[in-house]
């Protein structure tokens, strides 16, 4: 294929592989393509043992930073003290 100047890497043709719904290109695999981690992240919180939560876009209009205690602030540090 390179010598007719199309290139084809190895996830391009696991990607052909996977996208065969009848599974019969996966069963001429080696692995049987039973380690299929290729999809899209998930993104949801995991967070849910905080009981009748409020989400940070309900606060009141008096929590605008002026006031003492409702200032917010980064905690974390990087290498050296040095910021991210």
């Amino acid at each position: 294929m390179k010598k007719r100047g199309k290139n084809i890497s190895h996830e391009l043709i696991y990607r052909h592989i996977r996208a065969d719904e009848s599974g019969e290109l996966a069963s001429y695999c080696r692995h049987k393509m039973k380690y299929d981690s290729h999809g899209p992240p998930d993104r949801t919180t995991k967070v849910r043992n905080i009981p009748e939560r409020v989400s940070i876009h309900e606060r009141p209009a008096e929590a605008n930073g002026k006031r003492f205690g409702d200032w917010e602030m980064d905690t974390i540090v990087g290498k050296d003290g040095k910021g991210l």
